[in-house]
């Protein structure tokens, strides 16, 4: 009895110092890895880092979509046939929305509906082949004047 018990303890040693090493051997790499990624500008999150929420500043995220919708409008009167540049311009209003959405959403739950009723058909629009500049016309004026309104709002807040 002794002995087997002498043996378990001895493999016991054995695989906990073996398990040990490699544990110990993979953090090394990973670390000297994370340093390589950082010093090429790379960083990378893993599972135990806590994330930290990123505050963003509404009032600039919405001033950049109103340029967005500022420059789409100026495009549907400049060059009303130039289908790219309007689909580029709703890919990047989609974007840049997407940046702001989640907190006014959170923080302005009203305006966020409102915003979202003229917007996300304006994008729609936007992002077609043949988009039809009557209903775009209609959804741009709408979403400029929501947009308008909510800067004002989130100004306000600061």
């Amino acid at each position: 009895m002794k002995k087997t018990v002498l043996l378990l303890t001895q493999l016991l040693v054995v695989v906990a110092v073996i398990s040990g090493f490699s544990f110990s051997q993979d953090n090394q790499v990973s670390s000297n890895t994370e340093k390589v990624l950082a010093q090429n500008g790379i960083s990378i999150q893993t599972e135990n880092e806590d994330e930290e929420e990123i505050e963003v500043d509404l009032e600039k995220g919405t001033e950049v979509v109103l340029a967005i919708v500022e420059k789409l409008k100026g495009t549907l009167k400049a060059a009303p046939d130039d289908t790219k540049q309007i689909n580029q311009l709703g890919e990047s209003l989609e974007e840049n929305w997407d940046m702001i959405e989640k907190e006014v959403e959170e923080k302005y739950p009203d305006d966020y509906a409102k915003i979202e009723k003229s917007l996300y058909p304006l994008i729609a629009i936007a992002k077609k082949d043949n988009p039809d500049l009557k209903e775009l016309k209609k959804y741009l004026k709408d979403s400029e004047k929501m947009l308008m309104k909510f800067k004002e709002k989130a100004k306000a807040a600061k």
